[in-house]
């Protein structure tokens, strides 16, 4: 497979990304509810969203120059875990994306289908005009998940509760949760039409200086494997990737101290699972393992929680850190 090639001028210093080009805007850290349905009945710009599905991870490759070149969903849990759900690779194959740093949209050349990142909201449209400032359909949307990730052990449900989403799977209209309905409430066709449109003014007006992303993408499209490797290569050789690369190590280093400064490690010493919390707090807490740790704000005090016979937790009065005592530190809990 055709991989990764720099540019012919190493810019990374220079090229001043947007906050809200497509690569910007997409997230590796956070997780996507799939949806594989969305019409506009009424063609009044408000889409009818169904057909959940996967729960995604997108995992994004750029040019050492910069430049976002590839966007992947790969499935996040269940027996498709780790399956790669769909591709848009502008470097290898017949994706095309251009108006870098205020890059908007990837189409295919032929297909005119594509991607476009708005907000918490990944769009694959069809029938996207080749200025990429408009289209015809949404095929598939992926919404970002708020509060974190949805893997890992799953709580039991009580019997009301797989009662009520046994109900809601019987709707014609269920009910996906809270970003579901208020992405439905969107007029999707307004929202994303004057955000093509938007970038592709900023698109219009860049420096010669920015469109040298276009150039970088360009310079390393479809490239032979053994060409990138060699140019690759020689540009990570140079003192200014060796000084940037410095600098990333450095910025990263100074975040993790002063992350260290404003939180306290709790070790559980006990031979059994605890939970902390705050004072008077009914919400479950900060989990701790035996044996294991869990980091906790320093200028929080930190109870113990007791869980009563129905699941509720409810904050004792045994207090195993005190606020502003340890920051910085690893606190003992016996």
């Amino acid at each position: 497979m055709k991989k990764i090639i720099l540019a012919l001028t190493l810019l990374v210093t220079t090229v001043a990304f947007s906050q809200n080009n497509l690569f910007d805007n997409i997230s590796e850290k956070d997780q996507y509810q799939e949806y594989t349905k969305a019409w506009d009945k009424e063609g009044d710009g408000t889409y009818k969203i169904s057909e959940k599905r996967f729960v995604v991870n997108f995992k994004i490759k750029h040019l050492s120059t910069g430049e976002g070149y590839s966007i992947a969903a790969v499935v996040a849990e269940g027996a498709k875990k780790g399956k790669k759900g769909g591709g848009y690779n502008v470097i290898d194959g017949y994706y095309e994306c251009s108006g870098y740093p205020y890059e908007s949209v990837i189409r295919h050349k032929y297909k005119k289908d594509g991607i476009v990142v708005i907000g918490d909201y990944v769009f694959v449209l069809d029938e996207i005009s080749k200025d990429g400032t408009s289209f015809k359909f949404i095929d598939d949307i992926y919404v970002k998940i708020k509060g974190g990730k949805t893997t890992g052990k799953k709580k039991k449900k009580s019997f009301f509760q797989r009662l009520k989403e046994a109900k809601n799977k019987s709707k014609k209209n269920p009910d996906y949760g809270p970003e579901h309905k208020a992405l439905q409430s969107k007029n999707l066709k307004k929202l994303i039409t004057n955000y093509l449109v938007a970038m592709k003014a900023k698109q219009n007006t860049r420096t010669a200086k920015e469109k040298q992303g276009d150039k970088n993408i360009l310079a390393a499209k479809n490239k032979g494997e053994q060409d990138i490797k060699r140019y690759n290569d020689s540009i990570k050789a140079t003192p200014e990737y060796k000084d940037l690369q410095r600098r990333k190590r450095l910025n990263e280093a100074n975040y993790q101290g002063a992350k260290a400064k404003n939180t306290v490690t709790l070790r559980n010493n006990s031979s059994r699972t605890i939970y902390v919390g705050r004072s008077g707090s009914r919400n479950p807490g900060t989990k701790i393992s035996a044996g294991g740790t869990a980091s906790w704000s320093c200028d929080r005090d930190a109870y113990i929680q007791t869980i009563s016979s129905n699941g509720a937790y409810k904050s004792s009065n045994k207090r195993v850190y005190r606020k502003n005592s340890g920051c910085g530190k690893t606190i003992s809990i016996n």
